[in-house]
């Protein structure tokens, strides 16, 4: 694998025929209902696939299973009070979704983030410890606040967060190990629906999707936000846009996480853990016991919310599937007017017939999977 960064793939020919072996031109189409299921798709996602005996001529996502209504039901709701809705759309992804919607409020806002609030971190089931440590809650945390974060983190969290950042990439070699060396897996997935970096591009692809064709965007890098504009990292990209460098870029993403992680734990400023400007933030609440402006001040926000000046923005960040942004308009009062999405596995999704398009349906599954969509940021 080619990249900006220290990862290497073996440059090797590789040929795929778009007319498998015996596949003649009047072979008998069948139209194949897969689906909808839930368990495979982090969500319910029915496919139309067109087959000519095993091999994938056309196929169509339907989507809508579980749609919630959610960027109409924050339009309901004071501007703080709709981030655990805005959270549950990429349930797999709620800091980011959180980060993409408070951003744009604090954008309208002319709010100023505190440096030590401006931290973030991925993976699985050892991060959600820390979630839950630092937040009360394993998923849906509600951590990421409109001017900052809920809560500082807690005593002893540096030290369990450094355990896992010592003990990452020795996993992630693990990994590698076990995947790499299987020749099975690497047979189905080099060289299997590849798609070109102007495909991608054409249908707004963004994420491991189009690093993976060999195009470095990101808006860490791009467009820097938060903090990421203080860290030294490199983006992982690949050269045939195939099923394996999908795989290869999203496996290069745990050392670079860690890097950008070990960055911030490291630089971690003093300071406040969110915004200063009482007319957005909760007064802290041991002032609640001594001081009756700020029980009424906690009373009014809690009840009616706060206001946020007319005008609308539009603010991106980088997510593991992709660029995630959120449109708001703001009418002057303590609700939005409008809260858009964008999430990029409705716009990945679109990329899987392109891929799968006279591949074999064996590969199909596997193609879904590095797409790697949830519809309930598709459903939304």
């Amino acid at each position: 694998m080619s990249t900006t960064g220290d990862y290497h793939r073996r440059e090797e020919s590789v040929t795929m025929s778009t007319e498998p072996a015996g596949m003649g031109e009047h072979h008998e189409l069948l139209t194949l209902n897969i689906g909808p299921h839930h368990p495979a798709t982090h969500g319910v996602l029915r496919l139309i696939a067109t087959l000519e005996g095993e091999v994938v001529r056309d196929i169509r996502p339907v989507i809508g299973y579980v749609h919630t209504g959610i960027e109409k039901t924050a339009e309901d709701k004071a501007y703080w009070k709709a981030i655990p809705v805005i959270e549950r759309m990429d349930y797999l992804a709620y800091y980011f979704n959180a980060m993409a919607y408070c951003g744009a409020v604090e954008t309208l806002l002319g709010l100023e983030i505190p440096p030590r609030a401006q931290y973030c971190f991925r993976e699985r089931e050892t991060i959600l410890d820390l979630f839950e440590m630092s937040s009360g809650a394993r998923m849906h945390t509600r951590y990421i606040q409109v001017g900052g974060v809920m809560e500082d983190i807690p005593a002893g969290f540096a030290a369990r967060l450094q355990k896992f950042l010592d003990e990452m990439p020795t996993r992630a070699d693990q990994y590698a190990d076990l995947l790499e060396k299987n020749e099975i897996l690497l047979s189905r997935l080099r060289g299997v629906c590849p798609l070109d970096e102007e495909t991608l591009l054409g249908l707004g692809v963004t994420g491991p999707l189009l690093r993976a064709a060999g195009n470095p965007w990101d808006l860490r890098k791009a467009h820097p936000y938060c903090s990421y504009d203080h860290f030294d990292f490199k983006i992982p990209v690949g050269t045939h846009g195939d099923n394996y460098d999908r795989f290869r870029v999203r496996h290069a993403e745990f050392y670079e996480s860690v890097k950008i992680i070990q960055q911030a734990l490291d630089g971690l400023p003093e300071g406040p853990h969110i915004t200063t400007d009482r007319k957005v933030a909760l007064p802290p609440r041991h002032e609640l016991a001594t001081s009756m402006e700020a029980l009424i001040h906690h009373f009014k926000l809690v009840t009616e919310g706060f206001r946020v000046p007319p005008g609308e923005c539009y603010y991106p960040i980088e997510g593991p599937r992709g660029e995630y942004g959120c449109f708001v308009r703001a009418d002057g009062s303590a609700k939005p007017a409008r809260v858009h999405m964008r999430d990029p596995s409705f716009i990945n999704l679109q990329a899987t017939a392109p891929m799968v398009r006279d591949s074999y349906i064996a590969d199909l599954i596997a193609t879904l999977a590095m797409v790697d969509p949830v519809l309930g940021g598709v459903d939304r």
